[in-house]
Protein backbone atom coordinates (compact mmCIF):
# COMPACT_ATOMS: atom_id res chain seq x y z
CA UNK A 1 0.00 0.00 0.00
CA UNK A 2 2.80 2.39 0.96
CA UNK A 3 4.59 1.61 -2.31
CA UNK A 4 1.41 2.37 -4.27
CA UNK A 5 1.06 5.75 -2.60
CA UNK A 6 4.69 6.60 -3.34
CA UNK A 7 4.31 5.65 -7.01
CA UNK A 8 1.16 7.71 -7.37
CA UNK A 9 2.85 10.70 -5.77
CA UNK A 10 5.87 10.36 -8.04
CA UNK A 11 3.61 10.26 -11.09
CA UNK A 12 1.79 13.38 -9.91
CA UNK A 13 5.10 15.21 -9.37
CA UNK A 14 6.33 14.15 -12.83
CA UNK A 15 3.13 15.34 -14.51
CA UNK A 16 3.33 18.69 -12.73
CA UNK A 17 6.92 19.09 -13.87
CA UNK A 18 5.89 18.49 -17.47
CA UNK A 19 2.97 20.93 -17.42
CA UNK A 20 3.46 23.96 -19.67
CA UNK A 21 3.81 27.41 -18.19
CA UNK A 22 1.61 29.76 -20.19
CA UNK A 23 1.63 33.54 -19.89
CA UNK A 24 -0.16 36.33 -21.70
CA UNK A 25 2.13 39.34 -21.77
CA UNK A 26 1.03 42.95 -21.47
CA UNK A 27 0.93 43.36 -25.26
CA UNK A 28 -1.28 40.23 -25.54
CA UNK A 29 1.48 38.08 -26.99
CA UNK A 30 1.77 34.59 -25.54
CA UNK A 31 4.73 32.80 -24.05
CA UNK A 32 4.79 29.06 -23.41
CA UNK A 33 7.56 27.85 -21.12
CA UNK A 34 9.12 31.28 -21.46
CA UNK A 35 9.29 31.19 -25.26
CA UNK A 36 7.31 33.50 -27.57
CA UNK A 37 4.30 31.67 -28.98
CA UNK A 38 1.86 32.31 -31.82
CA UNK A 39 -0.92 29.71 -31.91
CA UNK A 40 -1.09 28.16 -35.37
CA UNK A 41 -3.13 25.06 -35.93
CA UNK A 42 -6.38 23.23 -36.45
CA UNK A 43 -9.81 23.74 -34.94
CA UNK A 44 -10.89 20.14 -34.61
CA UNK A 45 -8.30 17.47 -33.89
CA UNK A 46 -7.77 14.49 -36.20
CA UNK A 47 -7.85 10.91 -34.90
CA UNK A 48 -5.26 10.10 -32.24
CA UNK A 49 -3.82 7.38 -34.49
CA UNK A 50 -3.74 9.59 -37.59
CA UNK A 51 -1.66 8.32 -40.48
CA UNK A 52 -0.43 10.16 -43.56
CA UNK A 53 -1.39 8.84 -47.01
CA UNK A 54 1.92 6.95 -47.11
CA UNK A 55 1.37 5.38 -43.70
CA UNK A 56 3.59 7.59 -41.55
CA UNK A 57 2.77 9.26 -38.21
CA UNK A 58 0.19 11.92 -39.06
CA UNK A 59 0.65 13.99 -35.90
CA UNK A 60 4.40 14.08 -36.46
CA UNK A 61 3.80 15.31 -40.01
CA UNK A 62 1.54 18.12 -38.77
CA UNK A 63 4.05 19.18 -36.12
CA UNK A 64 6.95 19.09 -38.56
CA UNK A 65 4.85 21.16 -40.96
CA UNK A 66 4.32 23.99 -38.46
CA UNK A 67 1.25 23.07 -36.40
CA UNK A 68 1.75 24.01 -32.74
CA UNK A 69 -1.89 24.25 -31.62
CA UNK A 70 -4.89 21.94 -31.75
CA UNK A 71 -8.47 22.30 -30.54
CA UNK A 72 -9.19 18.99 -28.80
CA UNK A 73 -12.47 17.96 -27.20
CA UNK A 74 -15.66 15.97 -27.61
CA UNK A 75 -18.84 17.64 -28.84
CA UNK A 76 -21.10 17.37 -27.02
CA UNK A 77 -18.88 16.72 -24.03
CA UNK A 78 -19.60 13.27 -22.62
CA UNK A 79 -17.73 10.91 -20.34
CA UNK A 80 -17.80 8.12 -22.91
CA UNK A 81 -15.56 10.22 -25.21
CA UNK A 82 -12.96 11.17 -22.64
CA UNK A 83 -10.72 8.28 -23.66
CA UNK A 84 -10.44 9.64 -27.21
CA UNK A 85 -9.80 13.15 -25.84
CA UNK A 86 -7.04 11.75 -23.65
CA UNK A 87 -5.54 9.90 -26.62
CA UNK A 88 -5.57 13.07 -28.76
CA UNK A 89 -3.94 15.10 -25.97
CA UNK A 90 -1.32 12.40 -25.59
CA UNK A 91 -0.70 12.38 -29.35
CA UNK A 92 -0.27 16.17 -29.28
CA UNK A 93 2.17 16.03 -26.37
CA UNK A 94 4.21 13.32 -28.07
CA UNK A 95 5.04 15.63 -31.01
CA UNK A 96 5.09 18.97 -29.18
CA UNK A 97 1.70 20.35 -30.29
CA UNK A 98 -0.17 22.47 -27.75
CA UNK A 99 -3.74 21.55 -26.97
CA UNK A 100 -6.70 23.85 -26.40
CA UNK A 101 -9.03 21.60 -24.42
CA UNK A 102 -12.51 22.37 -25.68
CA UNK A 103 -14.98 21.92 -22.83
CA UNK A 104 -18.11 23.08 -24.67
CA UNK A 105 -21.17 23.10 -22.39
CA UNK A 106 -19.28 21.45 -19.56
CA UNK A 107 -17.72 24.86 -18.95
CA UNK A 108 -21.14 26.32 -18.06
CA UNK A 109 -22.42 24.03 -15.28
CA UNK A 110 -26.00 24.48 -14.10
CA UNK A 111 -26.10 22.00 -11.21
CA UNK A 112 -23.88 20.28 -8.68
CA UNK A 113 -23.41 17.17 -10.83
CA UNK A 114 -22.09 19.23 -13.75
CA UNK A 115 -19.83 21.19 -11.44
CA UNK A 116 -18.41 17.92 -10.13
CA UNK A 117 -17.79 16.68 -13.68
CA UNK A 118 -16.09 19.95 -14.63
CA UNK A 119 -13.88 19.72 -11.53
CA UNK A 120 -12.97 16.13 -12.35
CA UNK A 121 -12.08 17.05 -15.94
CA UNK A 122 -9.88 20.01 -15.00
CA UNK A 123 -8.07 17.95 -12.38
CA UNK A 124 -7.47 15.25 -14.97
CA UNK A 125 -5.95 17.51 -17.62
CA UNK A 126 -4.53 20.56 -15.85
CA UNK A 127 -1.03 19.06 -15.63
CA UNK A 128 -1.09 17.43 -19.05
CA UNK A 129 2.07 18.37 -20.98
CA UNK A 130 0.07 19.28 -24.10
CA UNK A 131 -2.32 21.67 -22.35
CA UNK A 132 -1.92 25.31 -23.35
CA UNK A 133 -5.46 26.66 -22.89
CA UNK A 134 -9.11 25.80 -22.37
CA UNK A 135 -12.00 26.69 -24.66
CA UNK A 136 -15.31 27.39 -22.99
CA UNK A 137 -18.85 27.70 -24.36
CA UNK A 138 -18.92 28.09 -28.14
CA UNK A 139 -20.52 31.23 -29.61
CA UNK A 140 -22.41 32.13 -26.41
CA UNK A 141 -23.69 35.54 -27.52
CA UNK A 142 -25.11 34.15 -30.77
CA UNK A 143 -26.75 31.32 -28.81
CA UNK A 144 -28.12 33.77 -26.21
CA UNK A 145 -26.61 31.64 -23.47
CA UNK A 146 -27.32 32.68 -19.88
CA UNK A 147 -24.36 34.46 -18.38
CA UNK A 148 -24.43 33.05 -14.83
CA UNK A 149 -23.39 29.44 -15.66
CA UNK A 150 -20.62 30.69 -17.97
CA UNK A 151 -19.29 32.97 -15.25
CA UNK A 152 -19.52 30.16 -12.70
CA UNK A 153 -17.61 27.81 -15.00
CA UNK A 154 -14.94 30.43 -15.69
CA UNK A 155 -14.44 31.05 -11.98
CA UNK A 156 -14.23 27.32 -11.25
CA UNK A 157 -11.64 26.68 -13.95
CA UNK A 158 -9.51 29.64 -12.84
CA UNK A 159 -9.64 28.43 -9.25
CA UNK A 160 -8.72 24.86 -10.17
CA UNK A 161 -6.10 25.84 -12.75
CA UNK A 162 -4.89 29.44 -12.70
CA UNK A 163 -1.97 28.56 -15.00
CA UNK A 164 -3.84 28.12 -18.28
CA UNK A 165 -5.95 30.78 -20.04
CA UNK A 166 -9.57 30.31 -21.11
CA UNK A 167 -10.50 31.19 -24.67
CA UNK A 168 -13.97 32.13 -25.94
CA UNK A 169 -14.71 31.90 -29.67
CA UNK A 170 -17.70 33.80 -31.02
CA UNK A 171 -19.87 33.70 -34.12
CA UNK A 172 -19.50 36.55 -36.65
CA UNK A 173 -22.67 38.14 -35.29
CA UNK A 174 -23.91 40.29 -32.39
CA UNK A 175 -23.05 43.82 -31.36
CA UNK A 176 -19.79 44.82 -29.75
CA UNK A 177 -21.70 45.53 -26.53
CA UNK A 178 -23.23 42.03 -26.49
CA UNK A 179 -19.87 40.39 -27.15
CA UNK A 180 -18.18 42.54 -24.52
CA UNK A 181 -20.59 41.25 -21.87
CA UNK A 182 -19.54 37.65 -22.49
CA UNK A 183 -15.86 38.53 -22.84
CA UNK A 184 -15.76 39.17 -19.10
CA UNK A 185 -15.68 35.37 -18.68
CA UNK A 186 -12.53 34.63 -20.68
CA UNK A 187 -8.83 35.43 -20.86
CA UNK A 188 -8.75 35.61 -24.65
CA UNK A 189 -11.39 35.92 -27.31
CA UNK A 190 -11.86 35.36 -31.01
CA UNK A 191 -14.29 34.77 -33.83
CA UNK A 192 -14.81 32.28 -36.61
CA UNK A 193 -15.22 33.84 -40.05
CA UNK A 194 -15.44 31.89 -43.29
CA UNK A 195 -15.81 34.25 -46.27
CA UNK A 196 -15.22 31.79 -49.13
CA UNK A 197 -18.54 30.42 -50.36
CA UNK A 198 -20.91 30.62 -53.31
CA UNK A 199 -21.96 33.41 -53.27
CA UNK A 200 -19.06 35.00 -51.37
CA UNK A 201 -19.48 36.16 -47.81
CA UNK A 202 -22.61 34.37 -46.71
CA UNK A 203 -21.03 33.75 -43.32
CA UNK A 204 -20.25 37.41 -42.70
CA UNK A 205 -22.56 39.52 -40.57
CA UNK A 206 -20.90 42.75 -41.72
CA UNK A 207 -21.50 44.68 -44.96
CA UNK A 208 -18.13 43.46 -46.25
CA UNK A 209 -18.61 40.04 -47.88
CA UNK A 210 -15.11 39.70 -49.32
CA UNK A 211 -11.91 38.09 -48.04
CA UNK A 212 -10.88 41.29 -46.28
CA UNK A 213 -13.73 40.91 -43.80
CA UNK A 214 -11.26 38.76 -41.85
CA UNK A 215 -9.35 41.91 -40.94
CA UNK A 216 -12.56 43.72 -40.08
CA UNK A 217 -13.49 41.00 -37.62
CA UNK A 218 -9.98 40.86 -36.17
CA UNK A 219 -10.10 44.56 -35.36
CA UNK A 220 -13.67 44.23 -34.14
CA UNK A 221 -12.73 41.59 -31.58
CA UNK A 222 -9.80 43.70 -30.41
CA UNK A 223 -12.32 46.47 -29.82
CA UNK A 224 -14.57 44.07 -27.90
CA UNK A 225 -11.81 43.50 -25.32
CA UNK A 226 -10.46 47.07 -25.54
CA UNK A 227 -7.12 45.65 -26.68
CA UNK A 228 -6.58 44.09 -23.26
CA UNK A 229 -6.88 40.39 -24.17
CA UNK A 230 -5.45 38.31 -27.02
CA UNK A 231 -7.57 37.59 -30.09
CA UNK A 232 -7.49 34.27 -31.94
CA UNK A 233 -9.05 34.00 -35.37
CA UNK A 234 -10.70 30.87 -36.74
CA UNK A 235 -10.45 30.66 -40.54
CA UNK A 236 -11.93 28.08 -42.84
CA UNK A 237 -11.07 24.89 -44.54
CA UNK A 238 -14.66 23.65 -44.86
CA UNK A 239 -17.84 24.66 -43.02
CA UNK A 240 -21.59 24.09 -43.18
CA UNK A 241 -22.04 26.90 -45.72
CA UNK A 242 -19.91 25.00 -48.24
CA UNK A 243 -21.19 21.50 -47.55
CA UNK A 244 -23.15 19.66 -50.30
CA UNK A 245 -25.82 18.95 -51.25
CA UNK A 246 -27.38 22.16 -49.92
CA UNK A 247 -24.30 24.24 -50.74
CA UNK A 248 -21.51 24.26 -53.29
CA UNK A 249 -18.25 22.76 -52.06
CA UNK A 250 -15.54 25.38 -52.30
CA UNK A 251 -12.44 25.94 -50.19
CA UNK A 252 -9.99 28.84 -50.00
CA UNK A 253 -7.16 28.57 -52.50
CA UNK A 254 -3.59 28.99 -51.31
CA UNK A 255 -3.64 32.63 -52.43
CA UNK A 256 -6.92 33.33 -50.61
CA UNK A 257 -5.84 31.59 -47.41
CA UNK A 258 -2.48 33.33 -47.48
CA UNK A 259 -4.13 36.72 -47.78
CA UNK A 260 -6.63 36.07 -44.97
CA UNK A 261 -3.91 34.73 -42.68
CA UNK A 262 -1.50 37.62 -43.21
CA UNK A 263 -4.27 40.18 -42.94
CA UNK A 264 -5.35 38.74 -39.59
CA UNK A 265 -1.75 38.89 -38.34
CA UNK A 266 -1.27 42.45 -39.58
CA UNK A 267 -4.51 43.57 -37.92
CA UNK A 268 -3.52 42.14 -34.55
CA UNK A 269 -4.43 38.45 -34.25
CA UNK A 270 -2.41 36.52 -31.65
CA UNK A 271 -3.18 33.12 -33.13
CA UNK A 272 -5.02 31.45 -36.01
CA UNK A 273 -6.89 28.18 -36.26
CA UNK A 274 -8.30 26.55 -39.38
CA UNK A 275 -11.67 24.82 -39.09
CA UNK A 276 -13.09 21.85 -40.94
CA UNK A 277 -10.17 19.61 -41.80
CA UNK A 278 -12.43 16.61 -41.31
CA UNK A 279 -15.48 17.72 -43.34
CA UNK A 280 -16.33 16.43 -46.86
CA UNK A 281 -13.24 14.39 -47.66
CA UNK A 282 -12.26 12.62 -50.87
CA UNK A 283 -12.06 8.84 -50.91
CA UNK A 284 -8.39 8.67 -49.89
CA UNK A 285 -8.64 11.23 -47.10
CA UNK A 286 -11.95 9.87 -45.82
CA UNK A 287 -10.27 6.59 -44.93
CA UNK A 288 -7.66 8.51 -42.93
CA UNK A 289 -10.01 10.97 -41.22
CA UNK A 290 -8.25 14.15 -42.29
CA UNK A 291 -8.04 16.43 -45.33
CA UNK A 292 -4.46 15.67 -46.32
CA UNK A 293 -5.13 17.09 -49.78
CA UNK A 294 -5.74 20.56 -48.33
CA UNK A 295 -2.84 20.20 -45.93
CA UNK A 296 -0.30 19.50 -48.66
CA UNK A 297 -1.76 21.97 -51.18
CA UNK A 298 -2.48 24.94 -48.91
CA UNK A 299 -1.74 24.81 -45.20
CA UNK A 300 1.70 23.23 -45.18
CA UNK A 301 3.12 25.69 -47.77
CA UNK A 302 1.54 28.55 -45.80
CA UNK A 303 2.88 27.34 -42.45
CA UNK A 304 6.31 27.03 -44.06
CA UNK A 305 6.23 30.83 -44.35
CA UNK A 306 5.00 31.73 -40.87
CA UNK A 307 5.18 28.66 -38.62
CA UNK A 308 7.71 27.72 -35.93
CA UNK A 309 11.17 27.51 -37.45
CA UNK A 310 10.37 29.94 -40.27
CA UNK A 311 12.08 33.28 -40.76
CA UNK A 312 8.84 35.09 -39.98
CA UNK A 313 7.90 33.26 -36.77
CA UNK A 314 10.19 35.47 -34.60
CA UNK A 315 8.62 38.46 -36.35
CA UNK A 316 4.98 37.58 -35.64
CA UNK A 317 5.84 36.62 -32.05
CA UNK A 318 7.92 39.74 -31.37
CA UNK A 319 6.49 42.31 -28.93
CA UNK A 320 4.67 45.24 -30.44
CA UNK A 321 6.94 48.20 -31.10
CA UNK A 322 6.80 51.76 -32.38
CA UNK A 323 10.40 51.62 -33.60
CA UNK A 324 9.27 51.53 -37.23
CA UNK A 325 6.28 53.42 -38.59
CA UNK A 326 5.43 52.72 -42.21
CA UNK A 327 3.44 55.22 -44.25
CA UNK A 328 1.59 54.09 -47.37
CA UNK A 329 1.04 56.45 -50.28
CA UNK A 330 -0.89 55.73 -53.46
CA UNK A 331 -3.47 53.43 -51.83
CA UNK A 332 -5.78 53.59 -48.83
CA UNK A 333 -6.47 49.86 -48.66
CA UNK A 334 -3.01 48.44 -47.95
CA UNK A 335 -2.55 47.30 -44.36
CA UNK A 336 0.96 46.96 -42.93
CA UNK A 337 2.80 45.58 -39.94
CA UNK A 338 6.47 46.43 -39.36
CA UNK A 339 8.84 44.97 -36.80
CA UNK A 340 12.59 45.05 -36.24
CA UNK A 341 14.03 41.64 -35.45
CA UNK A 342 17.67 40.54 -35.51
CA UNK A 343 18.96 43.74 -37.05
CA UNK A 344 16.47 43.59 -39.90
CA UNK A 345 13.23 45.42 -40.59
CA UNK A 346 10.34 43.27 -41.74
CA UNK A 347 7.27 44.80 -43.36
CA UNK A 348 4.16 42.69 -43.95
CA UNK A 349 1.82 44.39 -46.41
CA UNK A 350 -1.59 43.13 -47.59
CA UNK A 351 -3.96 44.84 -50.01
CA UNK A 352 -7.72 44.60 -49.83
CA UNK A 353 -9.95 44.16 -52.88
CA UNK A 354 -10.15 46.79 -55.62
CA UNK A 355 -7.85 47.81 -58.46
CA UNK A 356 -4.21 46.92 -58.93
CA UNK A 357 -2.13 49.85 -57.64
CA UNK A 358 1.45 50.98 -57.39
CA UNK A 359 2.09 52.10 -53.83
CA UNK A 360 4.95 53.75 -51.96
CA UNK A 361 5.85 52.45 -48.50
CA UNK A 362 8.12 54.79 -46.56
CA UNK A 363 9.61 54.78 -43.09
CA UNK A 364 12.59 52.45 -43.45
CA UNK A 365 15.99 53.64 -42.31
CA UNK A 366 18.47 54.14 -45.12
CA UNK A 367 18.75 52.97 -48.72
CA UNK A 368 19.71 49.79 -50.52
CA UNK A 369 17.66 46.73 -51.39
CA UNK A 370 14.89 44.82 -49.64
CA UNK A 371 14.24 41.17 -50.28
CA UNK A 372 10.65 40.19 -50.99
CA UNK A 373 10.30 36.95 -49.11
CA UNK A 374 8.76 33.98 -50.92
CA UNK A 375 8.78 35.84 -54.27
CA UNK A 376 12.44 35.41 -55.23
CA UNK A 377 12.96 39.08 -56.00
CA UNK A 378 14.29 42.31 -54.53
CA UNK A 379 13.10 45.90 -54.64
CA UNK A 380 15.18 49.06 -54.29
CA UNK A 381 14.95 51.08 -51.09
CA UNK A 382 15.50 54.77 -51.83
CA UNK A 383 15.61 57.24 -48.96
CA UNK A 384 13.73 54.77 -46.77
CA UNK A 385 10.97 54.05 -49.27
CA UNK A 386 9.82 51.09 -51.39
CA UNK A 387 7.65 51.29 -54.48
CA UNK A 388 5.81 48.14 -55.52
CA UNK A 389 2.73 46.87 -57.31
CA UNK A 390 -0.16 45.42 -55.34
CA UNK A 391 -2.89 43.34 -56.91
CA UNK A 392 -6.22 42.74 -55.11
CA UNK A 393 -5.76 40.51 -52.03
CA UNK A 394 -2.02 40.30 -52.60
CA UNK A 395 0.60 40.06 -49.85
CA UNK A 396 4.22 41.21 -49.96
CA UNK A 397 6.71 40.57 -47.18
CA UNK A 398 9.79 42.81 -47.25
CA UNK A 399 13.04 42.23 -45.38
CA UNK A 400 15.46 45.17 -45.18
CA UNK A 401 18.84 44.75 -43.51
CA UNK A 402 20.23 48.04 -42.36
Amino acid sequence: MRMTIIVVCLIAVACAAMASTVAIEKDNHWTVDGKPYFALGLSGAPPADLKTPDGKDGWAELAAGGVNWMRIGAYPWKKSAIGEVQAQMDAAARVGIGGMLSLWDLSAPVNAAQEAELKETIERFRNHPALVAYKDVDEPAWGKRPMAPITRGYEMIKQLDPSHPIIMINAPRNTIQELRRYAAACDGTGVDIYPVSVPMGGHSGLPNKQLSVVGDYTKRMIEVVDGKKPVLMVLQITFSGTTPPKNILVRPTFEQQRYMTYQAIIDGANGIMYFGGYIVLNDRDSKLGFNWTYWYDVLKPLFREIGPGSELYPVITAPSSDDVEITVEGASDIEVLAREVGGKTYVLAAKREGDTVKARLSGLRGSGEAGVLYENRKVPVKWGAIEDEFKPNSVHVYCFEH
